[in-house]
């Protein structure tokens, strides 16, 4: 099917489709070597065009996607790099990561782009469901999260999302570059830069002083401390409740990380 699609929409003749994820495929064609990604709902690769670091595959109408059955389809030059969670990360990719981020944010608003509004009340009477409720960190989570839920919002802009470490490729030349862009929102640039900037949000490799020094001077932009503070506790929070609605034994391992001495929720703690 995807073989199929990929030929009537965007004239690629696949010589070999390898998945990737239960959404995405590497494929080689023409000597061509592509990622080809499906989805419902917003498509990544057009806000990534839209702030200017798309590498899109245009379609034989020359649209950046296809559309079919309320499914979308986009395709794009294979990444070379090497994923950053597994890649020694120099003071020259930290630098670049910066620059990419500062660019993202510095782009137009899009229209379109969801809200990252908390609603902080329905979060917390999920979190009183949980058996990690009375748990010191993260009662203190909750503390700090409800002490600065009356920020002012502030300006909003483009924002990746989610750039962790396993959303970054790392390229021999010192460059970087993002991918999956599909969790992109209107939120202020902190939401972006807590995933650095604090010691990031992997439990497995947090981001040293040195390495956030680096990201800071590519990003060149001035960052709000409390919210820098508060879009952590957040998204600690919200990991912990979907993990412990989830369950399991890989939940619950993914909780001892965010809970744990040396996990982001510890640190902020």
């Amino acid at each position: 099917m995807i073989d199929e699609w990929l030929a009537d929409a965007f004239g690629v003749r696949a010589d070999r489709v390898e998945p990737v994820t239960r959404a995405t495929w590497r494929v080689r064609a023409d000597g061509l070597d592509l990622a080809v990604k499906v989805g419902v709902g917003q498509c990544g690769a057009l806000v990534a065009e839209h702030v200017g670091l798309g590498d899109g595959v245009r379609t034989v109408d020359g649209e950046p996607v296809s559309v079919r059955d309320g499914r979308w389809m986009a395709v794009s030059r294979w990444n070379g790099g090497v994923l950053g969670v597994e890649a020694e990360m120099t003071a020259q990719h930290w630098r670049s990561l910066g620059g990419l981020l500062r660019r993202v944010h510095s782009a137009p608003r899009r229209a379109g782009l969801p809200e990252d509004r908390h609603d902080l009340g329905a979060l917390l009477a999920r979190l009183e469901a949980t058996r990690w409720r009375g748990h010191p960190v993260v009662r203190d989570l909750r503390a700090r999260a409800v002490e600065l839920a009356g920020l002012p919002a502030g300006p909003r802009g483009v924002c990746h999302g989610d750039p962790h470490l396993g959303n970054t490729f790392a390229h021999a030349d010192g460059t970087v570059s993002l991918i999956d862009w599909d969790d992109a929102v209107s939120a202020r640039p902190e939401w972006d830069v807590m995933f650095v900037l604090g010691g990031g949000v992997l439990a497995d490799r947090l981001v040293g002083a040195a390495e956030q020094e680096w990201f800071s001077e590519g990003y060149g932009r001035p960052v709000s401390a409390p919210h820098l503070a508060f879009h952590p506790c957040v998204r600690a929070l919200t990991d912990l409740v979907e993990l412990a609605e989830e369950g399991g034994a890989a939940a619950g391992g993914h909780i001892a990380d965010i809970l744990g001495v040396t996990g982001p929720a510890a640190v902020r703690s």
